[in-house]
């Protein structure tokens, strides 16, 4: 029987053994998975910033030289931007003063309804 039992025992425990070996091979893989990956992210936080300031810089460049040379296209667009809000303000004044007519003809038609109404009672 002690013939028997110790190759069982032997396997046991080379399957214990290789068990651990690849709980530790895993663990392994996870950390440097781990890493690679936080390393990739700042990778690209860095990248990410580089081409942001890159970018800043080029589009701070390309506003010079726009308001350079082209400054009666800037002040046209102002002039634009002016003209627009003047002319809201004088649509919304309009418009006031078309409905605050409005309202007094509906009032003027609802008071000769209600008076027509009074007489023939």
């Amino acid at each position: 029987k002690v013939q028997k039992a110790v190759p069982l025992l032997q396997g046991f425990c080379r399957m214990l053994k290789a068990k651990a070996i690849a709980r530790t091979r895993l663990r392994a893989v996870h950390v440097i998975r781990t890493w690679m990956a936080g390393k990739h992210v700042a990778n690209l936080a860095r990248k990410h910033h580089a081409a942001t300031r890159i970018q800043t810089w080029w589009r701070r460049q390309r506003q010079k030289h726009i308001v350079g040379q082209n400054s009666y296209a800037v002040r046209a667009q102002a002039c634009t931007k002016i003209q627009a809000a003047v002319r809201g303000k004088l649509a919304r004044r309009r418009y006031q003063r078309q409905r605050r007519a409005a309202m007094a003809i509906q009032g003027a038609v609802r008071a000769f309804i209600v008076r027509r109404r009074v007489k023939r009672k």
